[in-house]
């Protein structure tokens, strides 16, 4: 089960960009072993208690970066300076190909169609 301000999401949909041939070579601080791809469309699977505004079902995009929310950098809405910054399918694994527990605060609606076709 997910905790509270949790969901879990079944990847539908994941893609590989330059960040991933960059990480390849060895820049950006890979943390190896490492499954290339970190731009996931998901489908919401099970919901935390707190995790709102989301529904079971829907398509959602999932943002990467895992900021800490509580230094300096991070109060003052700076979180891609956050001091303690954190990207998945960079320096922590997205998760297993099929599933993957994430914090509400990382899950975006998608814009994509719940009639576009994703296999």
């Amino acid at each position: 089960m997910p905790g509270p301000g949790e969901v879990r999401l079944r990847s539908r949909v994941t893609g590989v960009c330059g960040t991933d041939v960059h990480l390849h070579d060895g820049e950006f601080f890979p943390v190896y072993p490492l499954i290339p791809g970190h731009e996931v469309i998901g489908e919401v699977d099970m919901l935390g208690e707190q995790a709102e505004g989301l529904a079971i079902g829907q398509l959602v995009a999932l943002d990467n970066m895992l900021t800490c929310g509580l230094c300096d950098k991070c109060r003052q809405g700076r979180p891609n300076f956050c001091r303690h910054l954190r990207a998945l399918g960079v320096t922590d694994p997205v998760g297993s190909p099929s599933t993957s527990w994430r914090r509400r605060r990382n899950v975006t609606r998608s814009t994509i169609s719940t009639s576009t076709q994703l296999s």
